[in-house]
């Protein structure tokens, strides 16, 4: 019956994404669309095929991937369908660094799904997300609702994230305090190299000159990983530190 041998087919495919056989699970879902457009299970493998499509990179697939979840998020009859739909087109257009489209389609969940577990799952990409497309004021009341109801284990980034945004906002007293706290908390944390750099930055940008400076020229080792950093840069002397404000904008 079709019934069952749809069912079958859905199985087979999600065995081999499981397995990490994308392309073969690929190839399964969308054979399974093809021979039975009109099963439920159409959907669910739409679901899939489109996440597998997004993660190969390719534009091209990556424009199919929206057309599905666009499909689903609006005709599809079941709103569970839907509502995931929505979630993964918002994660698509993250991946494609098109934040507006990402930061809009994350609004679209949190408005039309509220109770969905699928806005705490996206919460801090909708962050970065507004973020990313300039809207800071939007970014900081998600990152704080993150910090509020969000798991522990994005807590650093909320933080980090949220500091940025004081950053970017001009807040600058608020925004010191806020990567002093986060510097405090997780001293060796994922942020930590960056913080230090960007505390300073925004210190300097609020006119505490001679402070930043005795505390830039003080530090003999570079952060670890900031790329940015006086050190990393090459300079070693504080004969150099003009060329190094100079070269961020800082002068």
């Amino acid at each position: 019956p079709e019934d069952v041998a749809s069912a079958a087919g859905y199985q087979l495919a999600c065995a081999l994404e499981k397995r990490g056989k994308d392309k073969e699970a690929a190839d399964a879902y969308g054979q399974l669309r093809r021979r039975f457009p009109k099963s439920e299970y159409a959907d669910y493998a739409a679901l899939r095929l489109g996440w597998l499509l997004a993660k190969t990179g390719s534009k091209a697939d990556s424009d199919r991937a929206m057309e599905l979840y666009l499909d689903l998020m609006f005709k599809s009859a079941n709103p569970k369908l839907a509502e995931e739909a929505n979630y993964f087109a918002a994660q698509v257009m993250y991946m494609k660094q098109r934040y507006d489209q990402s930061a809009n389609l994350f609004a679209q969940l949190r408005k039309k799904y509220p109770n969905s577990p699928r806005v705490a799952d996206g919460a801090i990409y909708a962050a970065w997300a507004n973020y990313n497309a300039g809207r800071y004021k939007e970014a900081e009341a998600i990152a704080d609702e993150c910090l509020k109801r969000g798991p522990k284990s994005k807590r650093e980034e909320a933080l980090y994230l949220r500091a940025n945004c004081l950053r970017q906002t001009e807040s600058r007293a608020a925004a010191v305090k806020a990567y002093a706290e986060l510097e405090k908390e997780f001293p060796n944390g994922t942020y930590a190299s960056r913080i230090w750099y960007e505390r300073l930055v925004t210190r300097y940008r609020d006119g505490d000159y001679t402070n930043v400076l005795n505390e830039a020229l003080a530090r003999t080792t570079a952060p670890s990983g900031n790329a940015d950093s006086f050190y990393a840069e090459g300079f070693k002397s504080s004969l150099d530190a003009p060329k190094w404000l100079k070269n961020k904008g800082l002068t």
